[in-house]
């Protein structure tokens, strides 16, 4: 919507407020608003207590990958409160996501069959850059950390560093859930993170074709089956976001499960097929980082 700037004196220029927006909010003369500038833009607060965004999401169709990227998908979204119906065998993954996921969270409400998570805490746009700040010093300091462990040959000692990125998941996920609720277009916000991840996909794709070009060394008929897969399941993400589907998300994110832990199994022979399954891998990895922002897209629009 447009305004015209009204000019009061030399020094004050005014402009109108939304008669909408007043009334949702209950704001009357003499009220203070907090200003704050942001490049060409003006965000308006008012110190009214923001109103919280619900959800309600049947997800007794999902298994547990699925599931659990869903929940991280409507965190990101932006949602206050969750009302999630589940099936028993699930819990556990409820369970780790909000542990593990979603920092500030915590489940209020749970029965057999449903739960309630909600967050704690009020989001605050100005702890973006120290949250962000956080999770680069501990991403840092896991490298830091690994490269000792390996120089020491204490190889059995590397698991116990994966707390630090699950600490980095927890303060990532943080940032990209402010920023989400910070943006005027949610949906752009979530595309852009979409298309971001389709060029690591494409870069995957172009280091497999360099490297197979340099060792061209005979591959196993088998694994190039296996690498038909891979493509497949690109595909099957590909389709979700022109037409999304619960049941298909939920099989889609089931065979990434498999078709990972497939690929980590494969014995080869050569470079050739070494490269080949390790950029396979890859590109398993890279799609199914397309899963969370998916369904946090459309799971307003997905099938009951």
């Amino acid at each position: 919507m447009k305004r015209s700037v009204i000019q009061l004196g030399n020094n004050t220029s005014v402009v109108s407020l939304p008669f909408s927006w007043i009334k949702k909010y209950g704001v009357k003369k003499g009220d203070e608003v907090d200003i704050e500038e942001a490049g060409d833009s003006l965000m308006i607060r008012i110190n009214a207590v923001p109103v919280a965004e619900k959800v309600e999401v049947d997800m007794t169709g999902f298994d547990e990958k699925a599931l659990f990227h869903g929940m991280i998908g409507l965190h990101r979204y932006g949602y206050d409160e969750l009302k999630i119906q589940y099936k028993p065998e699930t819990l556990r993954m409820i369970q780790s996501a909000v542990n593990n996921k979603m920092l500030g969270f915590a489940m209020v409400d749970q029965t057999s069959k449903q739960c309630t998570l909600r967050s704690l805490s009020n989001e605050i746009p100005g702890e973006f850059d120290g949250a962000l700040r956080r999770a680069f010093l501990v991403t840092l300091s896991l490298g830091t950390a690994s490269m000792e462990m390996i120089r020491e040959q204490n190889f059995e000692a590397l698991p116990d560093l994966i707390n630090l990125e699950e600490t980095n998941n927890q303060l990532t996920n943080f940032c990209l859930r402010i920023l989400t609720k910070k943006s005027k277009e949610k949906e752009s916000f979530l595309k852009y993170v979409v298309v971001w991840n389709l060029e690591k996909v494409a870069d995957e794709y172009k280091y497999l074709c360099q490297e197979l070009a340099r060792s061209a060394e005979e591959i196993d008929p088998k694994l190039i089956e296996t690498f038909e897969e891979v493509n497949e399941l690109v595909k099957s993400f590909y389709g979700l976001f022109y037409k999304f589907d619960n049941t298909v998300f939920n099989e889609t994110c089931n065979k990434k499960k498999l078709l990972e832990n497939k690929l980590k199994d494969v014995k080869t022979r050569n470079m050739g097929e070494f490269t080949l399954i390790n950029h396979s891998l890859g590109l398993v990895q890279r799609a199914g980082d397309f899963a969370t922002s998916l369904y946090a897209l459309f799971h307003n629009r997905s099938n009951p």
